[in-house]
């Protein structure tokens, strides 16, 4: 008769290979940290998903990513890139700042585009009653900015400008507009004639209020009397 040993028991209480290769360790700030935020109904879907995601590999450090992304709904990329970002840049739970694209055209270009979209076309001595995105696009482009036609779409989209709709709100454009604005929008980014403000430098805005309008009176001794 032959015996039959049982099989050693397994390592870990799941199966597919070896543990994972990264195993973030959290302290007890932490844990405390990701229970508040995986009952939040105020942040975001995403940040209390990595929340409950920690407080899963606190309770199982060696359960599988795909196991882990299976139990929250998520991908097995996902878990595998939050256990690597704490496992060796720390914990964190919110998003980080991101660097972004940085902008292709400078900010008086977008400026001009809309100026372009809010003036009359028979200014320029188009047989158009109202302006259209090709239109706008001909009148930058000849003015010498090299911008493309859907580019001037998205940046009109961008601020809902439909001018092939409204007429009621066009108004003809400076004829110093691309000066005047390129230094407006220099004071925006703490600039002046190139250089940058310095801590003593100060920048005035006065808009003009439509609703308030300026009014003589006269001053007596009776006002002085009042104020003493």
């Amino acid at each position: 008769m032959q015996t039959i040993h049982p099989a050693p028991r397994a390592r870990h209480d799941w199966h597919g290979g070896p543990p994972p290769k990264y195993q973030p360790r959290f302290s007890e700030a932490d844990i405390a940290q990701a229970q508040v935020w995986a009952c939040s109904q105020a942040l975001p879907h995403a940040e209390v998903q990595r929340a409950r995601l920690a407080l899963l590999l606190d309770e199982q450090a060696d359960l599988s990513s795909p196991m882990a992304a299976r139990r929250l709904g998520q991908s097995s990329s996902w878990v595998r890139k939050w256990r690597r970002r704490w496992a060796t840049e720390g914990f964190q739970l919110a998003d980080g700042k991101r660097p972004g694209r940085a902008p292709q055209f400078a900010g008086w270009v977008r400026a001009l585009v809309i100026a372009v979209a809010c003036e009359v076309p028979a200014q320029r001595g188009l047989a158009l009653s109202r302006h259209f995105a090709t239109s706008v696009w001909r009148v930058v482009t000849g003015e010498g900015v090299r911008i493309s036609l859907r580019t001037v779409q998205r940046m009109l989209a961008r601020d809902h400008l439909k001018p092939w709709r409204f007429r009621s709100w066009m108004h003809p454009r400076d004829p110093q507009f691309e000066f005047k604005a390129k230094r407006v929008l220099d004071l925006y980014e703490g600039i002046w004639e190139g250089e940058p403000l310095g801590p003593d430098d100060q920048v005035i805005s006065a808009d003009e209020k439509t609703s308030i309008q300026a009014r003589r009176r006269a001053w007596s001794r009776l006002d002085q009397a009042g104020r003493g």
